[in-house]
């Protein structure tokens, strides 16, 4: 595991962990931070790679 992995890994628990917490914001707004998160640590990975 990377330094970048970690830091996806803690942001995306704490997206989570807000969005089921958090009551003001809708659910399409938390899917689509938490499908942004991980879009962005595969991009990320593929773009490692290559």
């Amino acid at each position: 595991m990377v330094r970048f992995d970690l830091v996806i890994t803690a942001t995306l628990d704490g997206t989570f962990s807000t969005s089921i917490i958090s009551r003001q914001t809708g659910l399409t707004d938390r899917l689509t931070a938490l499908a942004l998160l991980v879009a962005l640590q595969y991009s990320v990975a593929w773009l490692s790679i290559r």
